[in-house]
């Protein structure tokens, strides 16, 4: 279009020399009349002038026609008044000038790219003249324009270099399949050196969203393979075979790389790896956060089967300012953690389950003794570690919350704790609200090492608080006597159990073992566990809890449940809600365990 547009303007200038006897200016002026021109014309309004020129039907009035000056005579010395633009080349000229500005103004984009485009030859302004390159687009633009990608494989010679412009860089299909970015793979035996990443992005303001980024090798350090996301988002994407990482060092982000604040939305994270020879974080994801203003987001995705060699096969995060929300993380695998690594942050009603690691399967916190850790309302189940633990493992935080989670179904050859691990170290601790069952500690190792109990939960951390949870059904399969201590829960270094349920539990042979208190300073109130003689503490029952169903599974309170409104209210309860989002004060007393009880019957409303 530019190209028509000059065309048009070289045709218009040569009909306006024509139009005058004279030309308009002398050549060695024309560079400072062209400039003067350009600029008056920003500063007149092209429909005023066009209303002020003469109609070439009629005689012009002197007064109305601007005069471009006086030139010399040919005839020595004396002045002649310069001939006077038509008014019609006049109107012609100023078109002329208008439709340049328009050009200009257009070039701003949006921009467009199509595999039958051309970077040479098109102005990528149109879906006429696409680009060929993304890259081409963003060499191009200006900061923040919105590209526009037809349908089609993309085969990448280069890193897409997002990371000035911060375009928003969009595929024009919303089904990300259909628009892929496509890298030129990697020898996945011997993993040399070399390759790049896919796509490189930042600013707040960068956006790719609706592609297929695939088969990319990277070997940078600690830098990630598929994309790097510095304060941009990735929406709606398909993140899948990439590998990053090369021998003798730390690979991170098989798939992504966030950092400053980046977010990843909507997206479907598969099979990227940091690959076996290194020792590698974050196969799925990394999340950087090593300052205040780092950190990043991964919402409403899938991070599926993806392996790092080291820390988080499907997620390895920063500190507190690093979130996972709405996601699935399944079937990854890693040598310490399978599903998700923390060294703090939040992971909020996520599902986390069919991860495996050498150490612990679901989710570990680790390392940082400074920084604040929450887990909620997520399912994590499963999930398989050798080594340590199956579901969650705390070891390092300066406080933890772990709240309205259901952890179930997990398991660990090595040790005892199936399901949730708090090591010592780890200070103020909160389970709440939480359904631990159904966990299983085979316990084959027969040192201190194979842990000592707690099929469902181990606690060895200072004054730990656990509160309404129920902690049923889990089991150790060990019949060394040392590792048989208490089946449902573990406890020691003045752990506090208020509101708990703790019961059917079992050790080698089905044998009844619900609760081991390894020091005198741990306490339970308002509990309900066999036998009693194993606690220490007040308003504790041993009576069967009465389960909806626990052989299906339901651990919800029945109707005849003794552990209806036999709770002790707490300060946080006064808005607070159960596992299932129930009001926990609804009848005046809550009740003990992870659910509350609602009454059967129906509600009126009175007017």
């Amino acid at each position: 279009m530019m190209k028509n547009i000059q065309r048009f303007l070289a045709r218009i200038f040569h009909g306006l020399r024509s139009s005058v006897k004279y030309p308009l200016w002398p050549q060695h002026d024309a560079a400072k009349v062209s400039t003067w021109h350009k600029s008056a014309l920003l500063k007149i309004n092209p429909s005023t002038l066009l209303r002020t020129c003469p109609s070439p039907r009629r005689k012009a009035n002197p007064e109305q026609v601007p005069s471009f000056g006086t030139r010399r005579s040919p005839k020595g010395g004396h002045f002649a008044p310069r001939r006077e633009m038509s008014g019609l080349a006049l109107r012609i000229g100023l078109l002329a000038f208008a439709l340049l500005a328009a050009a200009d103004a257009q070039a701003a984009g949006p921009w467009y790219v199509a595999t039958n485009g051309a970077d040479a030859g098109n102005d990528g302004l149109s879906w006429i003249q696409p680009f060929a390159t993304v890259s081409n687009a963003i060499f191009q633009a200006s900061a923040s324009d919105t590209i526009w990608v037809s349908n089609g494989v993309y085969t990448l010679a280069a890193t897409v270099d997002n990371s000035v412009k911060a375009c928003k860089i969009r595929a024009a299909s919303t089904n990300p399949a259909d628009t892929v970015l496509l890298g030129p793979g990697s020898n996945a035996t011997t993993y040399a050196t070399g390759g790049f990443r896919g796509v490189s992005m930042s600013g707040a303001g960068s956006l790719l969203q609706g592609f297929t980024v695939t088969n990319f090798y990277y070997t940078n350090y600690y830098t990630g393979a598929g994309i790097l996301c510095s304060a941009g988002l990735v929406s709606n994407c398909i993140i899948v075979g990439n590998i990053q990482g090369y021998p003798g060092a730390a690979g991170a982000g098989g798939g992504v790389y966030l950092k400053d604040n980046g977010m990843v939305e909507n997206c479907e994270i598969v099979r990227n790896v940091v690959h076996p020879a290194a020792d590698g974080s974050g196969g799925g994801v990394l999340i950087q956060a090593w300052s205040a203003s780092d950190g990043g987001r991964i919402k409403n995705c899938r991070i599926v089967a993806n392996r790092a060699t080291k820390y988080g096969g499907g997620v390895c995060m920063g500190r507190d300012i690093c979130i996972i929300q709405d996601s699935i993380i399944a079937s990854n695998s890693a040598s310490d953690s399978g599903g998700v690594f923390m060294h703090g942050g939040i992971v909020s009603n996520c599902q986390v389950f069919a991860n495996t690691a050498g150490s612990i399967g679901g989710i570990v916190v680790q390392f940082d003794s400074t920084k604040f850790c929450s887990i909620m309302k997520c399912v994590i189940s499963n999930n398989y570690g050798t080594i340590s633990c199956g579901g969650l493992s705390i070891q390092a935080s300066s406080s933890a919350l772990i709240s309205g989670c259901v952890i179930v179904s997990n398991r660990t050859t090595w040790a005892t704790r199936g399901g949730l691990y708090v090591a010592n170290g780890v200070l103020n601790v909160i389970i709440r609200n939480c359904l631990v069952a159904n966990n299983l500690g085979e316990s084959t190792r027969s040192d201190q090492y194979g842990g000592f109990g707690g099929a469902g939960m181990e606690i060895f951390a200072t004054n730990t608080l656990i509160e309404n949870c129920t902690i049923t059904s889990n089991a150790i399969t060990t019949t060394t006597a040392a590792r048989n201590l208490g089946a449902g829960l573990y406890a020691t270094n003045g752990a506090r159990v208020v509101n708990s349920i703790i019961y059917h539990n079992r050790v080698a042979a089905g044998v009844s073992s619900n609760v081991y208190a390894a020091s005198v300073d741990c306490t339970f109130s308002n509990c309900c566990t066999a036998p009693l003689s194993a606690v220490v503490g007040t308003a504790n029952m041993d009576a069967n809890p009465q389960f909806v169903s626990k052989d299906a599974g339901n651990y919800r309170l029945s109707t005849r449940s003794p552990c209806v409104n036999t709770g002790t209210n707490q300060g946080w309860m006064t808005d607070a809600v159960d596992i299932e989002g129930r009001k926990r004060l609804r009848y005046g007393t809550v009740d003990m365990g992870a659910y509350e009880r609602i009454y059967d019957g129906s509600i009126y409303t009175v007017h």
